[in-house]
């Protein structure tokens, strides 16, 4: 089967190798038809190869031994794929009952746990609450996950245009960078490269366009109750006591939200919610699954959802998407607009090239 399907690939004829290995996974064969759902998983074909598999209590899930692991393990894989974090962790666990050694099944059971836990809002120690905080008059905390000093892409350009905006209109913003360790990996070496010893540290992010950065590392929590994140909070406040903001900014992800709304409860500041997009959808479209009862799909909505209304305010991109945030229960004069533009000081039309043009 491996090598026929591989043959057809190889020729170009993927739409016949997939097909195939469809056919083969639907049958009664139990080992070819767990090779091909394999094969289908490694040809990136995860949602046809969760098609093919009964679930944990499934009729076609042997009922002992290495063939079920097998099943559930390739039912775990499939199911992360797709997006379905619970059901890939119990298939994960309910195979290493039969195979406890398998590294490869623990990994799997490792991510889903890290993925299921960041829906969960950071939960702060009622005893850490700040009575008789004061910011500084205008002053605007931004928090991200990814920056320009990490990396330019069409979110970090928004955010320091955003915060240039405000600079313009009178406030003192600083961008706070709450980036996990593995990507703040390359700016790191790219520092030690340049000759600055101190790598890429709060205190070296430095100013952009007279903006301030401060760059936070973030631990990945591995459950819910993960004591990382009260050490999250705590290391934000370590910041925000010294950085002393009025209002707190947090734009999409959710998880930015996550920690504006601990840190709006334990000082009390107002906390604005700048949603960017709907993940939720954004995912739908690249997965091609249809699949809303996905995990990733259902929870992430879900999440998106809480903090919006959870928000003191909303701003977004459009009147499309203020009219689906108002749709979720947001107030609508909570909800402002800030649409993308483009900086005409910077960029100007240049001369027309007709010969482009034509």
């Amino acid at each position: 089967l491996g090598i026929r399907t591989a043959g057809l690939w190889g020729l170009g004829r993927r739409d016949e190798a997939i097909a195939a290995l469809r056919a083969v996974a639907a049958g009664a064969d139990q080992d070819a038809r767990l090779d091909a759902v394999g094969h289908l998983i490694r040809l990136g074909r995860a949602a046809d190869a969760y098609r093919a598999l009964d679930g944990v209590g499934g009729s076609r899930v042997p009922p002992d031994g290495r063939a079920r692991a097998r099943h559930l393990g390739l039912l775990a894989r499939a199911a992360e794929d797709v997006g379905r974090y619970r059901e890939a962790l119990d298939a994960a666990r309910s195979a290493l009952e039969e195979t406890p050694g398998d590294r490869a099944l623990r990994d799997v059971v490792r991510r889903q746990e890290r993925r299921l836990a960041r829906f969960v809002p950071l939960r702060d120690r009622p005893a850490d609450r700040v009575s008789g905080y004061r910011g500084r008059n205008g002053r605007s905390l931004l928090i991200v996950n990814d920056g320009i000093v990490l990396r330019q892409t069409g979110y970090t350009v928004r955010t320091h245009q955003v915060a240039r905006a405000q600079r313009t209109a009178g406030l003192d913003p600083v961008v706070l960078v709450v980036a996990h360790t593995g990507r703040l990996e390359r700016p790191r070496r790219a520092a030690w490269r340049a000759g600055r010893r101190d790598g890429m540290d709060a205190e070296s992010a430095g100013r952009l366009d007279d903006v301030p950065y401060v760059v936070l590392a973030e631990t990945v929590r591995r459950a819910a109750d993960d004591p990382a994140a009260v050490r999250l909070i705590d290391d934000a406040s370590a910041h925000l006591t010294r950085l002393a903001p009025a209002v707190l900014h947090a734009a999409t992800p959710f998880s930015n939200a996550h920690l504006a709304a601990a840190l709006r409860d334990r000082y009390g500041l107002p906390f604005v919610y700048e949603v960017r997009g709907f993940r939720e959808e954004t995912w739908l479209v690249k997965s091609g699954t249809g699949d809303t009862e996905a995990d990733i799909y259902r929870l992430t909505r879900q999440a998106d959802t809480e903090m919006m209304r959870a928000a003191d305010a909303v701003v977004t991109l459009g009147e499309g998407m203020r009219r689906e945030i108002v749709s979720r229960g947001v107030p609508p004069e909570r909800v402002a607009i800030a649409p993308n533009m483009v900086d005409t000081a910077r960029f100007t039309p240049g001369p027309r090239d007709a010969r482009i043009a034509a």
